[in-house]
């Protein structure tokens, strides 16, 4: 049997990294590095033709049980194409998700610094609610309290 460790990170496209930076440390994330990558011989690792240069930042959610980490990348040449997710009927990774302690007070507070949200929080039998990066993918946030009804 293979030993799989944890789960690593997500990688995600973003068109402006200080932006999305940003919003992510905004909902709690810490970056642990920015940096240029200009790395030909990366091309075949990421299925492209040719790669030339990206810049990206590696960031953490600090205090949490396993790392929970993401990789914004901002694809400068090669550029990144096609469109973000709109909706959770897109093919992929449409969106993804978070376990907070108070939803209530995660929603309020993002809300009040300006981020968008599709809807309040709801649901029957659980609460969750999404929000929008600047790219417009989806970020959820789920409250803990109701998990253990829905997962064994």
């Amino acid at each position: 049997m293979r030993e799989m460790l944890s789960f690593s990170h997500v990688g995600i496209n973003v068109r402006n990294l200080e932006a999305s930076r940003r919003f992510y440390e905004r909902i709690g994330f810490k970056t642990l590095l920015e940096a240029d990558l200009q790395d030909p011989a990366m091309a075949p690792l990421f299925a492209l033709p040719y790669f030339k240069f990206a810049r990206f930042a590696f960031l953490e959610l600090p205090n949490t049980r396993t790392p929970t980490r993401l990789d914004l990348v901002e694809w400068h040449d090669p550029q990144a194409v096609g469109e973000v997710p709109k909706n959770c009927l897109a093919m992929g990774l449409p969106r993804f998700s978070f376990q907070v302690s108070d939803i209530q007070k995660i929603y309020t507070e993002l809300k009040a610094e300006g981020v968008e949200f599709v809807a309040p929080p709801a649901g029957q039998g659980f609460l969750l609610t999404v929000a929008r990066d600047p790219d417009g993918y989806l970020v959820e946030f789920f409250d803990q309290n109701m998990i253990p009804q829905y997962i064994p």
